[in-house]
């Protein structure tokens, strides 16, 4: 009798899965099969209203290596269900090994799971996704979570967006004893109207702090009190209906230490990074700077390396009609129109207030003087070879136990602090080091 018992409570199992999966699927289809509508963006990602024949749902795409974006949402879900910690995913000790999470971090495994959201009963669906190029390679992964709800309204929507921003910034915030930084790329789809653009994590790197970087005690200064007085004045900003952005250019040859001083600012007031690279000349720059879910990421400082690479963000190109430059005209056309777009953007009327944009060259003679002039560019530093002053720094820092001469000349006038770092990676001692690059 008790293996018929058994064999009848397994066969009940087989029938429930069964008929949950023949109840369920009428439910996906009426996801899949709807019409999209997008709503809003949290953080890095489309927020899709997907508008059913007897429901309406959302759906949030979480790539794979955002493990913030994910402890946001598990965050919200855990507020009202009762879900287990994921003992993979670290909640207070940033960053975390994104290749140690597997498919099941979220504690939500593929399928459908039936929650709750405030006064809702929703139904959470979850799938895998894969973006692939038009040759088929797979460029990017992660989960799509579909929230479905019959009894739905864009009260939803609204109340879930403002929980999603809040955890985000929970999640991302930094404070002065944070030990790391977040990072992040803008990425810019020409099929929405106004080439709509979102940021994706790339994790977080650590906190660069100034004693570590080797400029002269002028230009340290010179940072801390533009940036310094940038970050304490909002206030005095929209008293006086000034966009509350600002602009620096840092210049000087290869090694310098230019993208080194823009870690330390972004460590020295607790901001996050958005790296900007444009495969379209730099025409999708201005809108990436503009873009108004940026306003999600703690403190935004976007950071244009080598922005001479885009010429037409930097000086007004000119359209030869004739084609000889190798572009169509047309694309001379949209190229000749960058540089407004540029100045624009700088000048921050439509941008995301408390933006810094730093910006690195090594080719300040490129730039036209439009862009340069005072109040357009509130920092401009010169960061040049290494002085007697900053090679000192640097001895006393990594050679605490020797002692540099007290008048000394070097050997090369065209030393960069980055040569220099090369020696201390590779072990030099302190006798080896001032041999090397001090005269008898």
């Amino acid at each position: 009798m008790r293996s018929f018992g058994k064999f009848f409570s397994m066969a009940g199992k087989v029938i429930k899965k069964e008929l949950i999966e023949i109840v369920a699927e009428p439910i996906v289809n009426l996801a899949v099969d709807s019409s999209k509508e997008i709503v809003t963006t949290i953080g890095s990602y489309f927020i899709e209203s997907l508008v059913g024949k007897f429901q309406k749902s959302i759906q949030v795409g979480i790539y794979e290596h955002d493990a913030m974006m994910e402890e946001a949402f598990l965050r919200v879900m855990k507020k009202y269900n009762k879900i287990e910690n994921d003992p993979k995913l670290c909640f207070n000790d940033f960053p975390i090994s994104r290749s140690d999470l597997d498919d099941n971090r979220l504690g939500f495994a593929k399928g459908y799971h039936n929650l709750k959201y405030k006064k809702w009963n929703v139904v959470l669906i979850v799938d895998n996704f894969k973006e692939a190029t038009m040759a088929g390679e797979c460029i990017s992964k992660g989960k799509t979570y579909t929230l479905i709800c019959f009894d739905f309204s864009s009260q939803f929507v609204k109340e879930f967006k403002e929980e999603m921003i809040k955890e985000m910034k929970l999640v991302n915030q930094i404070t002065a004893t944070s030990k790391t930084i977040p990072m992040y790329v803008p990425v810019v789809n020409d099929q929405y109207p106004g080439q709509r653009v979102w940021f994706n994590s790339l994790g977080e790197i650590p906190k660069r702090y100034k004693q570590t970087v080797f400029i002269p005690d002028s230009q340290m200064k010179q940072i801390e009190k533009v940036v310094g007085d940038f970050v304490k004045n909002k206030d005095f900003y929209v008293k006086n209906s000034i966009p509350y952005t600002l602009n620096i250019l840092l210049y000087g040859p290869p090694g310098t230490g230019k993208d080194t001083v823009v870690k330390m600012i972004a460590s020295m007031y607790n901001r996050s990074l958005i790296y900007i690279e444009d495969s379209k000349g730099g025409a999708h720059i201005p809108s990436i700077l503009n873009a108004e879910n940026s306003t999600n990421i703690e403190n935004p400082t976007f950071v244009i390396s080598d922005i001479d690479k885009y010429p037409a963000l930097i000086a007004e190109t000119e359209v030869d009609l004739s084609g000889s430059y190798g572009m169509s005209l047309s694309e001379q056309i949209v190229n000749k129109g960058l540089f407004g777009k540029m100045i624009n953007a700088l000048d921050g009327v439509m941008s995301t207030q408390g933006r810094i944009v730093i910006m690195t060259t090594n080719y300040i003679d490129k730039f036209d003087k439009a862009f340069l002039r005072d109040g357009r560019v509130g920092l401009k530093l010169e960061l040049g070879y290494v002085t007697n002053e900053t090679f000192e720094k640097f001895f006393n820092h990594y050679f605490k136990d020797s002692v540099l001469p007290e008048k000394f000349t070097l050997k090369n006038k065209e030393l960069t602090i980055a040569t220099l770092q090369a020696d201390i990676i590779g072990g030099i001692t302190a006798s080896e080091f001032l041999k090397k690059y001090l005269r008898k």
